[in-house]
């Protein structure tokens, strides 16, 4: 919640640190995409394209058939 907050607020460097921090805490969580997703667009919003793709395409390879919405936000950019 403080990740997306931050990131809504445009915060983008914070929104990364707590974003970061929930991937590596939670790595099995049902979130996991739309944390990603987050991530990857605070990264896009600071510059930093190299490291929003790497996100991006980690939702496109790793989600399953139930994450469909999030692997096709990261297939737009």
């Amino acid at each position: 919640l403080r990740a997306e907050a931050n990131n809504q607020a445009g915060n983008f460097q914070k929104s990364i640190t707590y974003y970061r921090a929930f991937l590596e805490t939670y790595f099995n969580s049902p979130l996991i995409n739309h944390v990603r997703l987050g991530t990857a667009w605070s990264y896009l919003n600071i510059g930093e394209y190299h490291n929003a793709l790497k996100y991006y395409d980690s939702v496109i390879t790793k989600s399953n058939d139930k994450d469909w919405n999030a692997k096709s936000i990261a297939q737009l950019y």
